[in-house]
């Protein structure tokens, strides 16, 4: 992995809320991870969720990131971070 491709999936990464990893670890699982906020705005953690390829489709994959996401931003809050409003 080049730099610059590791700049193009990070960009990637803060654009969609989410990481991915489609068997490039591990070949037949496939993950995802979103971050958990501190009151500060700093990561201090992730939910990450991983299976057998076969299973976590593309579709499935969405589905997850989307649940997954909720999940974050809910205890995110619960940590005190305050999500940013987009101008």
């Amino acid at each position: 992995l080049d730099l610059r491709k590791l700049e193009t999936i990070l960009k990637e990464t803060r654009i969609s809320g989410y990481a991915t990893d489609y068997e490039e670890w591990e070949i037949g699982i496939r993950c995802i991870a979103v971050p958990v906020f501190a009151s500060d705005g700093n990561v201090i953690g992730a939910i990450s969720v991983s299976g057998p390829a076969g299973r976590m489709t593309p579709g499935e994959m969405h589905r997850i990131a989307n649940a997954s996401q909720t999940g974050g931003r809910i205890l995110s809050e619960k940590l005190g971070y305050k999500l940013q409003e987009l101008a």
